[in-house]
């Protein structure tokens, strides 16, 4: 268990302020939030390597399970991703449920290594 302690107005503070106003509230969804902060203050973190670590850690971050009322929850169970066309047919709805990754923006969007991120985290049989 971690715990993560920080003042009131303090950078936390502005990082949510600033998605609120740049994604909006509301519609039903929550926001999981990656913040990469310099090791040294001013330093830069728009650099190759930096963004690297930030790729390493939003990838570990894409992986971690909670086992909480005896399930098993994931970033897939809790992530917002476009609906996928509903068919009728509980087979192909499954399957194309599946096809749809979270939807997530970040400065590696500019990048390939940006999608990496979107996955596949899980197998899809298509029978």
């Amino acid at each position: 268990t971690s715990l993560l302690c920080v003042s009131v107005g303090g950078r936390l503070s502005r990082e949510l302020q600033y998605v609120k106003e740049q994604v909006g509230e509301g519609a039903g969804s929550t926001s999981q939030i990656l913040i990469q902060t310099p090791k040294r203050q001013g330093a830069d973190i728009l650099t190759q390597e930096a963004l690297l670590v930030h790729l390493k850690a939003a990838m570990v971050a894409t992986q971690v399970k909670v086992d909480m009322y005896d399930i098993t929850w994931k970033l897939t169970d809790i992530c917002y991703a476009p609906p996928a066309p509903a068919f009728g047919d509980y087979v192909m709805d499954n399957i194309l449920e599946k096809l749809f990754p979270c939807v997530m923006v970040g400065p590696l969007d500019c990048f390939w290594e940006g999608s990496k991120l979107l996955g596949p985290w899980q197998r899809v049989v298509i029978p």
